[in-house]
């Protein structure tokens, strides 16, 4: 799932137990640099406003996720790779 704060997080574990919460998380600069690659989107004065509210969100939350990855330190492979092995137990 992919979500602006950690409350629907606890919606999905009254659901089942059985999820593995994983906070993938990049810096404002790389998340603005991410979402300006040709996609349409708010204006970047709303967009900054609703990051930096929603990341403030998820970090505060963080302890509630089982992983927190930067996403800028890790591609997209070694990322697969750290929730795969923690999804195995």
């Amino acid at each position: 799932m992919c979500v602006e704060g950690a409350d629907a997080r606890s919606a999905f574990e009254r659901e089942s137990p059985h999820w593995l919460p994983v906070l993938l998380w990049c810096p404002a600069d790389e998340a603005r640099t991410r979402a300006g690659r040709g996609l349409p989107g708010p204006p970047v004065r709303d967009w900054t406003r609703r990051w930096e509210r929603s990341s403030k969100g998820l970090l505060a939350a963080a302890r509630h996720f089982t992983l927190t990855l930067r996403t800028d330190r890790l591609d997209a492979v070694a990322a697969a790779r750290v929730i795969h092995s923690a999804a195995r137990g």
